[in-house]
C-alpha cells in the first residue's frame, strides 16, 4: 500500500526558528510559520518570506542591530558561511560586509517530510547508487532524507551518512529521530567534508555511503569507493542529468570520460548510479531508472525516457525538456 507523504514536523522545531529572530521581527513570522519556507533579513531591506511559492515584503527594514541578534543567537558561522539550530534541520546562512558587520541572514526552514520516497521505495530498495539532482530550495535534502530513511530499513548500520551542515540528521550533538539510528558523521567546517568521507569509507566498514551536495574534492573518494564495492546516494546540484553530463567535474561520477588527445567526451565506465532522481519543484520528479541509456541520450542530445512523479502540468513537462 502507497504511503502518503505527512510533515512530521514539530511545533518546536518551527517555535527554534521563530526563537532566534529579534522581538520586533517575530509578530510577522509566527502566525505564518507553518508555511514559510525561507526567511530573509537583508539590511536596508525589508523583512521577506517565501512561501506557497510566493515572496512576501514586510513593512520591517532590517537593521545590523537585528542581525547581530540573530548572530548572536546562532553562535559562529562555519567558513561557507552556515550554520544550523540545535536539535533540528534548519539552515541558517550569514553575510558579512567590507566592514565585518553582518548585513543578511537566509533562514532556511526544513521540513520533516515522511514518505516523500515512498512511491520510490522499490526502486530504492534495490537500488545499487541514488543520485538525487536538481537546482537549490526545490527539495532535493528532503528527498534524499527519505531516501536515507528506506535506505536504512534496507541496510542498517551499514549505511553512513556524511551530514555537511545537519540538514540531513539535525544540528548538534543529537541526531533529528527520524535517522537516529544511522551511522552519522558530521561535518561542520566544508573542508572537513572529504575527511569524514574518507573515513566513513576506510575506518567504519560503510556498505554505503550518502552525502548532501557533494563538493569537487568528495568526487574521487566517491569514485575510489565505489572501486571497492561502496555505494553511492547523494545530491548533486544542477537542472538535470544533462547539465551533469556537461558539468567537467561531476560528469566522471556518471561514467563520462574526456579524451585527452582529442577532447570527445564518452561513457568509458560504469555510473556510480543505478537511480537518477532530477528534483524540478517541490512534488515534482522526474526519474530515471536506465542510467546508462539516459547518459548515452544527453551525451548524444537525444531524449531521455523519464518516469514522471508528481502534478506534472503537460506544458511544464515540456518547458523542463529542454533542460
Amino acid at each position: 500500500m502507497l504511503v502518503s507523504a505527512r510533515d512530521l514536523t514539530t511545533q518546536a522545531e518551527l517555535d527554534a526558528v521563530v526563537n532566534i529572530l529579534p522581538a520586533e521581527m517575530r509578530p510577522f513570522i509566527e502566525p505564518n510559520m507553518h508555511r514559510i519556507e525561507e526567511i530573509n533579513i537583508n539590511v536596508h531591506h525589508n523583512l521577506s518570506v517565501r512561501f506557497d511559492g510566493l515572496r512576501v515584503d514586510y513593512p520591517l527594514i532590517v537593521t545590523v542591530e537585528h542581525l547581530k541578534v540573530v548572530e548572536t543567537q546562532v553562535g559562529q558561522y562555519t567558513s561557507a558561511g552556515r550554520t544550523g539550530i540545535t536539535q533540528t534541520l534548519h539552515r541558517v546562512s550569514g553575510g558579512k560586509g567590507s566592514t565585518d558587520l553582518p548585513i543578511k541572514v537566509t533562514i532556511r526552514v526544513a521540513r520533516v517530510i515522511f514518505g516523500v520516497a515512498e512511491e520510490m521505495r522499490e526502486l530504492i530498495e534495490q537500488s545499487r547508487g541514488v543520485a538525487v539532482i536538481g537546482p537549490p530550495a526545490v527539495g532535493k535534502t528532503t528527498l534524499l532524507r527519505d531516501i536515507a530513511r528506506i535506505r536504512l530499513e534496507t541496510i542498517g548500520k551499514s549505511l553512513c551518512v556524511v551530514d555537511s551542515i545537519g540538514e540531513l540528521c539535525g544540528y548538534g550533538e543529537v541526531p533529528h529521530p527520524l535517522l537516529m539510528r544511522a551511522n552519522i558523521f558530521p561535518v561542520g567546517q566544508p573542508d572537513r567534508q572529504s575527511t569524514q568521507l574518507e573515513e566513513a569509507i576506510r575506518n567504519h566498514g560503510a556498505q554505503e555511503v550518502l552525502t548532501d551536495e557533494v563538493q569537487t574534492a568528495d568526487v574521487p573518494l566517491l569514485l575510489q569507493a565505489y572501486t571497492n564495492g561502496t555505494s553511492v546516494v547523494c545530491s548533486l546540484h544542477g537542472n538535470s542529468v544533462r547539465a551533469i553530463a556537461r558539468n567537467l567535474d561531476r560528469r566522471i561520477l556518471l561514467g563520462l570520460v574526456e579524451n585527452q588527445r582529442d577532447g570527445v567526451v564518452s561513457q568509458r565506465d560504469d555510473s556510480l548510479f543505478s537511480l537518477i532522481v532530477e528534483v524540478h519543484a517541490k512534488g515534482l520528479m522526474r526519474v530515471i531508472t536506465d542510467v546508462d541509456a539516459a547518459v548515452d541520450a544527453a551525451l548524444h542530445n537525444r531524449p531521455v525516457e523519464y518516469t514522471y512523479i508528481g502534478p506534472w502540468t503537460e506544458a511544464f513537462k515540456q518547458e523542463r525538456l529542454k533542460l
